[in-house]
């Protein structure tokens, strides 16, 4: 009897042990699962200063699934970095231009599918065909040919493609015009819709 009641005892404290062991691995494997809650990825942007001292900073944002243009930019409003509060992209100038599109274009190698995009901070929301910066600063200006670099034929489908993000497609980096909500649901953008721009802006050196 007494070595039966010592085994019950071992077989209770190994289970004991094993379910300490769970919980404590499960406690510490645990990973945010959206997006604001992920820490800032400073390798997976860039950054550049304008003339007059204002710096911004950059960060290409992996969700853990498909997002909307809508979601991305909720997502990217509750992000900050060193106390500066972020916004999907506004690209007003060849310097924002180039150097998002080198940062996506780093990030992405020869990874991501063909077709992937990176959502930004515009769209036609306002009036049909006419592309207006949605978040931050810029918020209402149009979006300018002459500053931001679009893929070849596009902007396209103006009806139903009403928000912009960078794509990657044949090797390079350029504007494209997307479908803002169905992107989550089109199997064609499965995997392809997992990655949103952050702008982060601030005079002094907060950013460096």
């Amino acid at each position: 009897m007494k070595s039966v009641t010592l085994r019950v005892g071992r077989m209770i404290a190994v289970l004991c042990i094993v379910i300490i062991v769970v919980a404590v691995s499960l406690q510490y494997s645990t990973t945010p699962t959206t997006a604001s809650g992920r820490a800032f990825e400073p390798t997976k942007g860039c950054f550049w200063r304008e003339a007059n001292g204002r710096a911004h900073r950059y960060e290409i944002v992996t969700y853990y699934k498909d997002v909307t243009w809508n979601q991305a930019d909720m997502l990217a409003a509750q992000r900050n970095f060193r106390g500066v509060r972020g916004y999907l992209a506004t690209i007003t100038n060849g310097s924002e231009d180039w150097c998002v599109r080198t940062a996506i274009l780093n990030l992405s190698g020869l990874r991501w599918p063909d077709a992937t995009g990176a959502w930004i901070g515009a769209n036609s929301f306002a009036t049909l065909g006419q592309y207006r910066w949605a978040t931050g600063p810029e918020k209402g200006t149009l979006l300018n040919r002459a500053s931001f670099l679009w893929h070849t034929n596009q902007p396209d489908n103006n009806t139903e493609e009403r928000c912009v993000g960078y794509m990657y497609r044949d090797g390079w980096v350029a504007g494209n015009n997307y479908p803002c909500d169905s992107v989550v649901t089109n199997p064609f953008f499965h995997d392809k819709m997992k990655y949103f721009v952050v702008e982060y802006s601030a005079v002094g050196s907060v950013l460096n």
